[in-house]
């Protein structure tokens, strides 16, 4: 009886590990993919600034129609997921965000229409990897 009871035991214990390392492994894919959501929910919000000083005239601390002299305003630059940078391509807004890590960045651009769009997954986000 004792034989089997350390055998139940042992299979127990085993079931107990699998259980663990799958928690830990669904934590960690639930952290990534809320490090990115974050890191896009503040790009949205970068280009809704945008969006506004675009619309905005030139005699008004606009735009006028583009994006040309948009700056990111203090708060936006930096997050405790990372830092942001803005740049023009065009008639359109290139916005980029580094992790506070160094292991990944995003990159996306706000059209003419003021809807962003993310175009690229570097480092941890890229899953394609």
């Amino acid at each position: 009886m004792s034989r089997y009871r350390a055998v139940f035991l042992w299979m127990l214990l085993a079931l107990i590990f699998a259980f663990m390392v799958s928690g830990m492994i669904i934590y960690s894919a639930q952290i990534f993919h809320s490090e990115k959501d974050g890191i896009v929910q503040i790009m949205q919000s970068i280009a809704i600034d945008a969006c506004r000083y675009r619309s905005r005239l030139r005699y008004m601390h606009g735009g006028d129609g583009t994006y040309a002299g948009y700056e990111l305003p203090s708060g936006l630059r930096n997050s405790e997921t990372g830092t942001f940078m803005v740049s023009h391509d065009g008639g359109q807004l290139v916005i980029i965000c580094s992790t506070a890590a160094g292991d990944g960045s995003i990159r996306a651009i706000v059209d003419d229409d003021g809807i962003l769009k993310v175009i690229d997954l570097e480092g941890k986000f890229n899953v394609t990897q």
